[in-house]
């Protein structure tokens, strides 16, 4: 029913293949915060702390197959606090799946994630097989992956019919950092990378080894800018 959930609670409860959906109307509160009913809008994340109900902020951790569908009326805004993202399963020889759709993940910054690889993937860090559909990834910020960082030795990641725009990534992949290795393939299709800022592959950065491949087709990738 409305307002049982915010989206940090429905991850957390939810169970193997489950899909995540949203009301008709939002509660774009954060967690313990008042509710505000809305038919679209922004959840805007709380930093990476307790909160004063006992739970934590800061990013959304993925641990499962699982989907999440924002239907393009949700954005999820960290305001530069924490990653968004993290989607890693802990099992070094299996790969969870996870499909974000109709998404918009904005102000994503690594550096205030902690823990595992607190300098990679500004909205999203996965190390699973991911797709990303109809998304939005925009003003987000890493040392290496600023929009998304993906790699998983024997997964395969695919970007489709999405935007990411305006992020940076200090030393490599201002939009996006991927690499394939051990059989994986990544794929970015019919997407959009533009205005993304890195000393190496401004919009995108992509390495391969082991058999693993990046095909990246009917895409438009411009005006990024790499630095020395």
């Amino acid at each position: 029913t409305i307002g049982d959930y915010s989206l940090r609670e429905a991850i957390d409860q939810a169970e193997f293949g489950d899909k995540i959906i949203f009301a008709a109307q939002l509660n774009t509160a954060e967690d313990g915060l008042p509710k505000s009913w809305v038919t679209s809008g922004t959840i805007n994340m709380v930093p990476p702390h307790l909160n004063f109900n006992g739970t934590w902020g800061g990013q959304y951790e993925i641990t499962i197959t699982l989907s999440i569908d924002g239907d393009n009326r949700v954005t999820i805004d960290a305001g530069h606090g924490s990653r968004i993202f993290l989607i890693e399963d802990g099992q070094p020889f299996t790969n969870s799946t996870v499909k974000l759709t109709g998404l918009t993940m904005a102000n994503g910054n690594a550096s205030y994630s902690g823990g595992f690889f607190s300098y990679a993937g500004g909205a999203v860090l996965n190390r699973e097989n991911l797709t990303l559909s109809g998304c939005t990834i925009t003003g987000s910020r890493a040392e290496i992956g600023g929009g998304i960082y993906s790699f998983s030795k024997n997964g395969n990641t695919t970007i489709q019919n999405s935007t990411i725009s305006g992020n940076y990534g200090a030393y490599g992949g201002g939009g996006v950092y991927i690499k394939a290795g051990i059989g994986g393939n990544n794929t970015i299709n019919n997407s959009t990378i533009s205005g993304n800022y890195s000393r190496q592959g401004g919009g995108v950065f992509a390495s391969a080894y082991n058999g693993g491949t990046n095909t990246i087709d009917n895409s438009t990738i411009t005006n990024n800018t790499t630095h020395d």
